[in-house]
């Protein structure tokens, strides 16, 4: 990938390029090949930094500073005060927003059911499944998404029902439980009782930006978690996740 990405800058001279951005290696070299062919670079914070997501931080490069694109729009004021604190100067970060907001008009009903946001690791999803399947005599119902691009097979009871629809297309929940991945966060802005479910045997990456937090579950206390379940404090949705700013991105781009 490296070597393709650089080929094609160098056949092609962009005078800017913007991908969305997690500071892996390969963005690295990005960043490098484009600065010695005077190529400006920006980089889109990808939603799911947050406080666990150190790779995001110019100390995981050999380089420091030099490693990180030109500028790097930030979804919101949370993540940049985030990216500020880790050493990334504030004159190389601003905030573009984003698309991607909690619809505010999701219901909390305690008859609804629980909607269940599955994880990119299976494993992690294979434990959420086992608990949500061992509550099946509570007659609690669970409706389960699976992340698009890890399908997860599971048996269908009258309990437990899949369900195609994301996180702001349904109408009355009582509750979102999660792993990994931003429905936890979108769960919280839209004002509904949030859990983070602890695996066993495995990191599950808290994304939460500071002054934001899930309530933490693990197979054996979620049933009571969820019998005690109350909404979030109203949180500042701007504050999080800024509206997007077009006047930012045609500065940049």
């Amino acid at each position: 990938q490296i070597g393709c990405q650089e080929a094609g800058l160098k056949a092609r001279r962009p005078a800017v390029v913007a991908w969305p951005w997690e500071n892996h290696p390969w963005e690295r070299a990005l960043v490098r090949t484009a600065r010695r062919l005077g190529i400006a670079t920006v980089g889109y914070q990808h939603t799911v930094i947050g406080r666990h997501m150190y790779n995001q931080s110019p100390a995981s490069n050999p380089d420091g500073l030099a490693g990180l694109p030109d500028v790097i729009v930030c979804n919101g004021p949370a993540y940049r005060r985030q990216l500020e604190a880790w050493g990334v100067p504030a004159d190389r970060l601003a905030v573009g927003g984003a698309f991607r907001l909690a619809n505010q008009d999701i219901v909390h009903d305690v008859q609804a059911p629980v909607f269940v946001a599955l994880s990119s690791d299976t494993d992690i999803s294979a434990q959420m499944m086992a608990a949500v399947r061992a509550l099946g005599p509570t007659k609690r119902r669970f409706v389960v998404k699976d992340h698009p691009m890890y399908p997860f097979e599971f048996a269908e009871t009258e309990t437990l029902r899949r369900t195609t629809r994301v996180l702001p297309r349904h109408r009355a929940l009582s509750g979102v439980l999660y792993s990994t991945g931003t429905v936890g966060l979108e769960a919280l802005l839209a004002g509904l009782p949030t859990f983070r479910f602890r695996p066993e045997g495995r990191i599950a990456i808290d994304i939460l930006p500071d002054g934001v937090a899930a309530v933490p579950v693990d197979a054996e206390s979620l049933e009571e978690a969820l019998a005690t379940a109350r909404p979030p404090q109203t949180m500042d949705r701007g504050g999080v996740m800024a509206a997007v700013d077009l006047a930012v991105w045609r500065r940049y781009l």
